[in-house]
């Protein structure tokens, strides 16, 4: 096991390791944690386990020797429970016992249990204990250099954001998010777009058509003014040639001189008026007679109230 081969020298350094006062007796340690971690448990899915009682009776799959299983036991015992632990080497042979049914649960830390309970078809079960803080260990005759080189490239990297030690942390604690568009939302958003499309081609159809339409208008338009135009000289020039017309002038010619007959007219229609208005409003018996002029009819009439 790992902290057997730590305490025997076979190995120089174990990372992921909880500090207790037993294991600084026999193992060395940085001052600077590496990470902060809890204690998570995983079961299979459908299993019903949901709180600490649940467990009752359970088998839970520990590693050998690991702080998990001296916490956990001493918790179940608190609570009066029976729980049967099954030791492992390693977290992912624990994993795959729960998975084949040889374990009901699994106790492992919450970086493992987070980045591998999907490949096992575990789930969490929302059972967390005991905040603890991780570090490297060493046996007691390890260089202390070693040690202090840990925590100066540990305080260094924890004070960049975009240090290695949190991109790591990112990568192995973080699930990628995905997503999902409802096939219904698909199928809507085909739909306005054909329709948007539909809506503009139909948009541009009725505006050429209303353009080609009014195109034509315009030019019937003209034409039509222009056959007009073309008959009315052609029955001048047919007046003039039968000698039924003594206005021989062109069109437009004669046509400015009738308007100008007729403003004539009208002025001197108009003069005609204004003069009956006074005739009207100057009594009888000072209008001249016959022959008479006006000033001695005015005379006349004066003189007799004199």
């Amino acid at each position: 096991m790992g902290l057997d081969r730590l305490e025997k020298g076979d190995i120089d350094l174990m990372p992921d390791v909880a500090f207790t006062e037993a294991r600084g007796k026999i193992f060395t340690f940085h001052s600077d944690p590496a990470l902060y971690s809890w204690f998570q448990v995983f079961s299979r899915r459908g299993s019903g386990i949901r709180s600490i009682p649940d467990l009752d009776g359970k088998r839970v799959a520990v590693l050998y020797r690991s702080i998990q299983q001296e916490i956990f036991d001493r918790i179940v015992r608190d609570f009066g429970l029976s729980v049967s632990f099954v030791t492992f080497s390693d977290f992912e042979s624990a994993f795959q016992a729960v998975a084949d049914g040889k374990a009901d649960a699994v106790i492992t830390n919450r970086f493992f249990g987070a980045a591998h309970m999907k490949a096992y078809n575990l789930e969490d079960t929302a059972i967390s204990f005991n905040p603890t803080r991780l570090f490297f260990a060493a046996p007691l005759d390890a260089d202390p250099e070693i040690l202090a080189a840990i925590d100066k490239h540990l305080r260094e990297m924890k004070r960049n954001p975009d240090s290695i030690y949190f991109n790591t942390l990112a990568r192995w604690t973080s699930d990628q998010v995905f997503m999902v568009i409802p096939a219904w939302l698909k199928t809507i958003a085909a739909l306005l777009a054909f329709l948007t499309l539909l809506g503009g081609v139909l948009s541009f159809a009725f505006k050429r058509q209303a353009d080609s339409r009014a195109a034509e208008l315009t030019r019937l338009f003209r034409q039509r003014s222009a056959w007009t135009l073309l008959l009315g000289e052609r029955r001048h020039d047919q007046a003039r040639q039968c000698g039924g017309a003594s206005d021989a002038r062109p069109l437009q010619t004669r046509i400015s001189s009738e308007k100008k007959s007729k403003t004539s007219s009208g002025a001197a229609e108009k003069e005609r008026k204004k003069q009956q208005s006074t005739e009207k409003r100057i009594p009888r018996r000072f209008m001249p007679r016959a022959g008479e002029k006006p000033a001695s009819r005015f005379r006349l009439h004066v003189s007799s109230f004199l």
